[in-house]
């Protein structure tokens, strides 16, 4: 189980990433009591916010680099079978196998699949692997957040590397568009708070989001949670809760496989985490607020290291 499970969250496609999430739901009836399912192993800054594209001063008020020492960008060696991957070391390199341009663009600019637009069909279809190493903390760069997701990045100052990596070996030329529209916003309810301070917090790597035998959370922020919220509702989900740190959490309800959504539909997968976000003393609220899409005006392939 374990094996299989830790291939279920790398969606290739981009464009997929919610439905994937959600065809997992099949998953589940061999999952339920047997193993924790994963769903979505990802975090983020505050979701909502337009992409922060400029890294240039750090807390100390320091100059900052903005590109990767050294990176090198390669058509995928792999195959769809060996499935992609995402890795940050302890150090800051990342090193990124598999995975289409597409998918690139939504970790580097901080989106989703649905707020991504334009651009040419092969930024869906070619696969490539990337490794990039960014300036040494010692030479007067702050240490590299490196949690991270399997298609996101929490530390600004890496995905501004990474835009200009981009930007730079596959011309890629892009502009945003901010404007208000429909978002939801994840606070505080009146009940009783029921998320726990994770006892193993996780300095990088991944928290978790699933089910065993109910909802769980592991080792999860409240933005990496309401950017799964996001892709159910293919919305904005904005953070407003408060809470910070990462938090542990586990549904009193007990989950049967005939309780399970009948559909692979993503309203069904949510409605299975309604129940939960109130027993974990949260609520979620209709508004306005500011929604951001990404245009690709153009992109071209890279040329041989």
């Amino acid at each position: 189980i374990k094996k299989d499970t830790a291939r279920i969250p790398m969606i290739n496609k981009p464009e997929y990433r919610t439905a994937g999430l959600v065809q997992q739901c099949a998953m589940l009836h061999l999952c339920l009591g047997v193993a924790f399912c994963v769903l979505y192993l990802a975090s983020a800054p505050a979701y909502g916010q337009m992409p922060s594209t400029d890294a240039s001063q750090n807390s100390a008020g320091k100059s900052e680099a903005k590109e990767f020492e050294v990176a090198t960008i390669k058509p995928a060696a792999t195959t769809d079978r060996d499935g992609p991957s995402f890795v940050i070391s302890p150090n800051g390199m990342v090193k990124i196998t598999n995975l289409p341009l597409k998918t690139l663009i939504l970790a580097a600019y901080d989106l989703e699949g649905w707020q991504v637009t334009g651009g040419p069909g092969w930024i869906d279809s070619d696969s490539y692997d990337v490794e990039a190493k960014p300036p040494d903390p010692s030479d007067g760069v702050p240490a590299y957040n490196i949690h991270h997701g399997d298609w996101t990045v929490d530390d600004p100052k890496l995905r501004a590397m990474l835009q200009a990596l981009l930007e730079d070996r596959f011309q890629l030329k892009t502009h945003l568009i901010v404007k208000k529209g429909p978002v939801h916003v994840l606070e505080r309810s009146d009940r009783e708070l029921t998320l726990t301070p994770s006892k193993h917090p996780l300095r990088g790597g991944r928290g978790g989001i699933g089910f065993v035998r109910g909802v769980v959370l592991l080792s999860t922020t409240m933005p990496q949670f309401t950017r799964y919220l996001s892709l159910l509702f293919r919305e904005t989900v904005i953070d407003k809760t408060g809470l910070t740190g990462q938090y542990d959490f586990r549904s009193k309800t007990v989950l049967t496989p005939e309780d399970l959504p009948p559909s692979s539909d993503s309203a069904d997968i949510l409605n299975l985490f309604l129940p939960a976000i109130k027993e974990m003393g949260l609520k979620l609220a209709r508004s306005t607020g500011p929604v951001t899409t990404l245009v690709i005006d153009s992109a071209a392939r890279p040329s041989a290291n």
